[in-house]
């Protein structure tokens, strides 16, 4: 949203020169209000309007490879955040552990290239 000041009869007001608002309407009956939700549809307007939160200088590459890079980069921070040092420690005794992160890594990995085949770029 972009906002100036203007002088209206000696009164200073404020003008909304562009708003990029997005607004979800779902029906209450078949969306749940959690917060997983809300984030979902936080991560959904970010993939496909990049330009609303980035900076003008930012954009110097395509839409399309904006959105393709910011996809990458949310599926790995995520992968990333959701490994822990103890996590890690137990993967390595082996047993359930091990076939759990191996089964979260093939998840990754399907993940990845399902993104690269969709030819986003």
């Amino acid at each position: 949203m972009i906002k100036s000041e203007h002088d209206i009869e000696g009164n200073k007001e404020i003008k909304t020169e562009s708003d990029q608002t997005v607004v979800y309407f779902r029906e209450k009956g078949y969306t749940g209000s959690s917060a997983t939700v809300w984030l979902s549809e936080q991560i959904e307007i970010v993939h496909e309007e990049p330009q609303l939160f980035e900076t003008k200088t930012e954009s110097v590459h395509s839409k399309p490879i904006r959105k393709y890079c910011r996809i990458l980069m949310d599926k790995v921070n995520h992968f990333s955040i959701a490994t822990t040092e103890t996590d890690l420690k137990c993967a390595s005794k082996g047993d359930e552990f091990l076939e759990y992160e191996v089964e979260r890594l093939n998840n990754l990995k399907k993940s990845l290239a399902k993104l690269i085949r969709s030819g986003q770029i």
